[in-house]
């Protein structure tokens, strides 16, 4: 197929400004023509979809994202995680490190862009680990894994504990200029926790974790990022205390960015009094203060991405009961953007621009992908249309991940993706993925 044609739809690019009602034609891959009224000779390999009604709006991007390829293939792998994304509206993932064996040398970075490019339905941008097997001991080769395509660094699921070592990751990702993104956990104050520390922790008899594991890591690596001058990403802000920092190190110029998970936003530590396994997460889920507080940093600017935090754990694995051995993480990539337009948008939280930005043009820019995030000219025809008047109930029996871990089965959600395209390829058409595409 050459050519797509979109008509109709409203345009929603907040990179280029546009919000308005415009026809939108693609050409090999790329976006070639946005204007009113398009007219072209249809040729048989040609399509036109009528937007009418709907949201066109720049292919999604997620900063963290497990597909657990290789290695822990039984929670997800590159083809079934792609489908998630793309069957979300996610064009772009960058997929952490706590893989078998870890993202820590080139040859499994190879092996994942090249794998990807045989089943993935997105795009896959590999997250190339801070230290050689996470461990937090020595620093992993980032300029080699820098030329083999990584775009951003990270021993997710772990913090590097070891100052010194963090104080040279950050210098040696200053010279490729690709941002270190750190998981905030100070293991001798969370210790065996496994939710926040507080009245309801008490009252169910299980470990808490303080605000202050997280705040202390973020703190340091603030300090230590505005020594160095290099790019730092705090990725999963989920306390109110972290948040205050990292505003008091935006104004002193210090180069920080921040996402917030979907579900520290729209959930708070009453989702596990059920002891339910699988609304655990890290860092936990915290107060109702904590997660107003993200919602206010996001219209502030203080949070500058959504992510998904997409973390599959096969059935079994979450079946122990609620402690330190069970695996935190939930399902993100079907449902965040749905969610986001229900509990964001529509309560006057953010507006739909400011919220596409955060998760389409900000973490496109973020990783360096100027060709990704928005719908300029000559860029990768990578869009979504989204009819947000749809309504759907998220049955998780239907996903398409491998795992089943997902605290939002059930829940009744307005705001679908009708079409996703990936480099011009329609992966979804009309809410299901297309089968020419397998």
């Amino acid at each position: 197929m050459n050519r797509i044609l979109i008509k109709n739809g409203r345009l929603i690019d907040p990179a280029n400004k546009i919000d308005n009602i415009l026809d939108l034609l693609i050409e090999d891959g790329k976006i070639r023509k946005i204007e009113k009224n398009i007219n072209v000779s249809i040729e048989n390999d040609d399509k036109i979809i009528d937007a009418s009604e709907k949201i066109v709006l720049p292919g999604l991007v997620d900063m963290h994202a497990h597909f657990k390829d290789p290695g822990n293939t039984d929670d997800e792998d590159l083809e079934s995680g792609s489908r998630c994304a793309a069957i979300g509206g996610y064009t772009t993932v960058a997929t952490m490190p706590d893989t078998n064996p870890v993202i820590d040398n080139a040859v499994v970075v190879e092996y994942i862009l090249s794998k990807a490019n045989k089943v993935s339905l997105v795009n896959v941008i590999p997250v190339g680990a801070i230290s050689k097997g996470r461990e937090g001991k020595i620093l992993s080769p980032m300029h080699s894994l820098y030329n083999s395509g990584v775009r951003l660094f990270s021993d997710d699921g772990k913090s590097v504990h070891d100052a010194d070592l963090m104080r040279m990751a950050l210098q040696y990702s200053k010279i490729v200029d690709v941002p270190i993104s750190v998981h905030e956990d100070c293991t001798e104050l969370s210790g065996k926790g496994v939710m926040r520390e507080g009245f309801l922790s008490s009252k169910m008899g299980l470990v808490g974790i303080p605000s202050s594991a997280e705040a202390v890591m973020v703190a340091r690596d603030l300090i230590l990022a505005e020594e160095v001058g290099s790019r730092l990403h705090i990725n999963e802000v989920s306390r109110k205390l972290s948040l205050d920092y990292i505003r008091f190190a935006k104004s002193r110029g210090v180069k920080v960015t921040a996402g917030a998970s979907i579900h520290h936003l729209f959930m708070n530590e009453q989702k596990v009094s059920n002891y339910n396994n699988n609304s655990r997460i890290s860092p936990p889920l915290g107060s109702e203060e904590d997660r107003i507080s993200l919602s206010q940093g996001l219209k502030d600017g203080t949070i500058d991405v959504i992510v998904t935090s997409h973390d599959p754990h096969n059935p079994t694995s979450k079946l122990d009961a609620f402690n330190y051995t069970n695996p935190p993480g939930m399902l993100g990539l079907e449902v965040a953007f749905s969610i986001v337009l229900e509990e964001l948008v529509e309560k006057n939280y953010l507006d739909l621009s400011m919220a596409i930005k955060k998760m389409s043009s900000n973490p496109a820019s973020i990783l360096g992908l100027k060709e990704k995030g928005n719908l300029g000219i000559g860029m990768d025809a990578d869009i979504i249309i989204v009819d947000t008047n749809k309504e759907w109930i998220n049955d998780t029996s239907k996903s398409y991940s491998k795992s089943r871990n997902d605290p939002y089965d059930g829940k009744k959600m307005k705001g679908k993706v009708e079409y996703t395209l990936v480099g011009g390829d329609i992966v979804v058409e009309n809410y299901l993925l297309n089968k020419k595409q397998f």
